[in-house]
């Protein structure tokens, strides 16, 4: 019971993130225009929660809790900085390869930091354990930089070096990339 509504509330941060980011990013990366909601943008809420249920399965494989924790918070910053791509893809955002590693990359550790916070909160709040040191509260942070890293270097490969779409020469975005 306790994992389903771990993964249950985990899967609402990432969609309530997902739509946080799908209102900043544009208005920080497109000069204040809002992104409507397509259908894509729901089959990448369902791409997130699949994908947070399948990784959090696979931790109910180790036996290790130590490991397990480790995999879950690595993990967590996988599916984070496929949330900013997903919702860079779903805004049509124009940004370079570095902007998009950059940019993610500080959003994951922000929400890896956030989730930290989050923890203690509870811990102190309700009788739910989740570290018995603060050791551990570096070990999460270290775990999700490694799966940012990860992803990030991955992802950043799917954003193209030329513009793959065309956009008119008065454009200011015209010099960037377009994800998509």
């Amino acid at each position: 019971m306790e994992f389903l509504l771990f993964t249950v509330a985990a899967t609402l941060l990432f969609w309530i993130s997902y739509g946080a980011l799908f209102v900043l990013i544009p208005a920080f990366f497109n000069n204040g225009a809002l992104a409507r909601p397509e259908l894509r943008s729901l089959y990448s809420l369902l791409l997130l929660a699949s994908l947070n249920i399948l990784l959090s399965a696979l931790q109910l494989l180790i036996p290790e809790p130590f490991w397990a924790n480790r995999f879950q918070h690595t993990m967590g910053g996988v599916v984070a900085f496929v949330m900013v791509y997903l919702v860079i893809r779903d805004t049509h955002t124009t940004l370079t390869r570095l902007q998009f590693f950059v940019f993610g990359f500080l959003i994951v550790t922000a929400l890896g930091v956030a989730n930290e916070i989050l923890e203690f909160f509870l811990q102190q709040t309700t009788g739910l354990i989740f570290t018995d040191d603060i050791f551990d509260t570096w070990l999460d942070l270290f775990s999700n930089t490694n799966g940012a890293i990860i992803a990030g270097g991955l992802l950043t490969l799917l954003i193209p070096r030329g513009a793959s779409q065309k956009l008119p020469d008065n454009d200011p975005a015209s010099k960037y990339y377009y994800i998509p």
